[in-house]
């Protein structure tokens, strides 16, 4: 009997611990079944059809295929993490190019998954769970401030489904992970403050660090605004606040070590990748971008809306407007003025144009950096609704039902805001708006966006030497590259990525005269171009005009569409043999340049005999005469080592930036290694910081 109240004190204790996060829940599976059903209605996925379905989705399905084969290979006693792939673009750093799609994103797990029927319900799922994480996200840390249960979920609700979520989050999903750490940051800052433990600002920092380095950096910089305030209002002595800000950076640092071997390889990435930005000083130093601008349309605001650009700051719920309204005549007190104080600096921010400029590190300008302000405007709601409750308390108190009177109250308030969303989320998903839905592809159509005409050719597929597959555009449904060759196991020439290799663009850019910013196209029919990239197979949705250097060898049908497949007969290997000379760098745009480059191949006395490519590695059996030169078809790229002989050589920038290296006479073994350093010396980090938190764990468990 004693068992058995235990037993239902304790179900009851938990059903009401976890009560607002069921509350919560069941709003949430509303909202998105109402507000999404345009979509639902219509079987559409969440894969937007441009970034989305160009970038995002086939990076989502390239992470759960790595996993897989990780694991299918740990199974077989095989422990492999291919730090580069030659599918990737022209062939790209793993972690450098997809880091930044959520290549390193613990949720990303789930990715392992996949599989070509299932990738677009899994993707969506994943966008909507990532949605109900943030507002969950949020509730913790409102909750930390002993704020008004019913107030939190409304606020998570208005957070959850602001324009940066739906306008932003939806496009490029990575932009969700941000609404989930940044809450957690604050809150295991606030931890710190009170002295608690602070493992929740470490795992934090990890888990954003992990996610890549774009918004780890925008909530970096708030936080040097936000933990001095926070301080400031704690009463603090001057030398404590120091230790605790020395705590946080001790933490913060930590966490970034655990992340290092994938958040140093990113760094690298970007930082040898073609993004270029205007001198810093032309930036800081322009008087232009320190005019406030404050011409802010309310109208723009309060809705979320389908245009170009679009407006991330969109979607504000209009009781979050009238709560900072609200605010101004609630008692004066230290959490009224902290919330001005914060209210202040983000209004001042936003109308400046320099902000833009310092969120993204100076190296470009955009409003990326708006959900801070959501973030604020809904922490205002949470706090603003809570006062106005102690104040209805106050004046119902001689009320026998006041309680209920609150209850509706607050009910009618949840029910506003819910109205509010839905009417925000049809006002752009359905016909009656902007018909966003649109913009998004069907689940039964998905699976011609990551599939190939390579995978239909029965010439191409029982091929097995190594080459290089050139075609035109498959769908062409946003005009842009698209990254399949990645997802189908073949190596192409077209990319799409924010992150590449420069000497990858170099490449392209130089080719077509102009900067194709982060993509390439390949070189259509182009047949030396071809030649000098590896081409063996060109794939053509028209009959070619001028078939010199081809020989056309099948046709396959694929999304409806016929298809010429060609054989480029000047195809030698994806490496060859340059007779002695100085060949060094030229322009690739120059014909004569090229023919030379042709003509060296031909005069040179030796020849590439095997290949083979697996992971990293490169293994070439070449024969040579004195001085000759092997030119491997692979953009250069500093984390190159290569051997000759087992003597170990540095490779060279050669001609159109791929590299070579100088054989010796006769019969070459020959292998290029790509190792990453920056892997390396993550993993040193990671481990490093690992062993600290252990010893800080065993000597200040209470503080840990």
């Amino acid at each position: 009997m004693i068992k058995g109240v235990l037993l239902l004190k304790k179900i009851n204790k938990s059903r009401m611990r976890y009560h607002d996060i069921i509350v919560y829940t069941i709003l949430f599976v509303m909202i998105i079944l109402i507000g999404y059903y345009p979509l639902w209605s219509q079987n559409l996925s969440l894969v937007w059809n441009i970034d989305g379905l160009g970038q995002y989705y086939p990076a989502f399905i390239y992470t759960g295929k790595y996993l897989q084969e990780i694991f299918l290979g740990i199974f077989n006693g095989q422990l492999k993490f291919p730090s580069f792939d030659l599918a990737i673009g022209m062939g790209e750093d793993i972690i450098g190019s997809l880091n930044y799609y959520g290549f390193g994103d613990p949720l990303n797990i789930f990715a392992i998954l996949v599989n070509d029927r299932n990738a677009p319900y899994l993707f969506s799922f994943m966008i909507v769970f990532r949605m109900w994480l943030s507002g969950l996200s949020l509730i913790k840390y409102l909750s930390n401030f002993n704020l008004d249960k019913v107030a939190v979920n409304i606020s998570a609700l208005a957070y959850v489904f602001c324009g940066f979520s739906v306008m932003g989050g939806t496009r490029y999903v990575e932009w969700l992970s941000v609404l989930i750490f940044s809450p957690m940051i604050l809150l295991g800052v606030e931890k710190i403050i009170y002295n608690k433990k602070f493992t929740l600002f470490i795992v934090s920092v990890m888990y954003a660090a992990l996610c890549g380095f774009y918004f780890l950096f925008m909530i970096s910089v708030v936080l040097a605004f936000y933990l001095p305030i926070r301080l400031l209002f704690q009463k603090k002595s001057f030398r404590i606040m120091i230790l605790e800000i020395v705590k946080s950076i001790f933490a913060y640092t930590v966490g970034i070590l655990l992340a290092a071997p994938f958040f140093f390889p990113t760094l690298q990435s970007y930082f040898l990748s073609e993004r270029k930005s205007e001198p810093i000083q032309n930036i800081v130093f322009n008087s232009n971008n320190y005019i406030p601008n404050v011409s802010i349309k309310f109208d723009k605001l309060i809705s979320l809306q389908a245009v170009e650009p679009p407006n991330f700051l969109s979607g504000i719920i209009i009781l979050e407007l009238l709560a900072v309204v609200l605010l101004l005549f609630l008692p004066n007190n230290r959490r009224k003025l902290q919330c001005l104080i914060f209210f202040v600096i983000t209004f001042v921010a936003y109308s400046l144009p320099i902000t833009g400029y310092l969120f993204n590190g100076f190296g470009q300008t955009n409003d990326r950096w708006v959900f801070i302000v959501h973030f604020l405007l809904s922490g205002i709601l949470a706090y603003v609704l809570t006062e106005y409750r102690k104040i209805l308390e106050k004046a119902f108190a001689q009320h026998k039902s006041k309680g209920k009177k609150i209850n509706i109250i607050f009910s009618l308030t949840g029910l506003m805001v819910f109205v509010n969303i839905i009417i925000n989320l049809w006002g752009v998903y359905s016909s009656y708006g902007y018909d966003w839905t649109k913009e998004f592809i069907a689940y039964e159509n998905s699976e011609v966006y990551t599939n190939s005409p390579v995978n239909f050719s029965t010439k191409v597929q029982k091929d097995s030497e190594l080459y290089r597959v050139s075609n035109d555009i498959l769908t062409g449904i946003n005009g842009r590259p698209e990254n399949v060759a990645m997802i189908n196991d073949y190596y192409g020439l077209s990319y799409w990525f924010s992150v590449i290799n420069n000497r990858s663009q170099e490449i392209v850019d130089q080719y077509s005269q102009s900067s194709l910013k982060w993509r390439s196209y390949g070189f259509a029919s182009h047949n030396t171009m071809n030649t000098l990239s590896g081409v063996k197979y060109y794939f053509s949705k028209e009959p070619l005009v001028d078939p010199t250097g081809y020989q056309l060898i099948e046709n396959v049908s694929f999304n409806n569409q016929n298809w010429f497949v060609y054989k480029n007969v000047n195809f030698q290997s994806i490496a060859f043999v340059l007779s002695e000379g100085e060949q060094g760098r030229f322009a690739i745009n120059n014909p004569e340049d090229r023919e030379l480059l042709i003509k060296s191949r031909n005069d040179a006395d030796g020849k590439v005999e095997d290949i083979v490519y697996s992971g990293n590695t490169f293994e070439i059996k070449a024969s040579a005469s004195l001085g000759e030169k092997l030119l491997l078809l692979v953009p250069y790229h500093e984390n190159w080592n290569a051997y000759v002989n087992g003597k170990k050589v540095d490779p060279r920038i050669g001609p159109m930036n791929y590299m070579y290296v100088i054989l010796d006479n006769g019969e070459n073994s020959v292998r290029f290694v790509y190792s990453n350093p920056f892997i390396k010396l993550g993993l040193i980090s990671s481990i490093i910081a690992l062993i600290m938190c252990i010893i800080f764990y065993i000597y200040f468990k209470r503080s840990f």
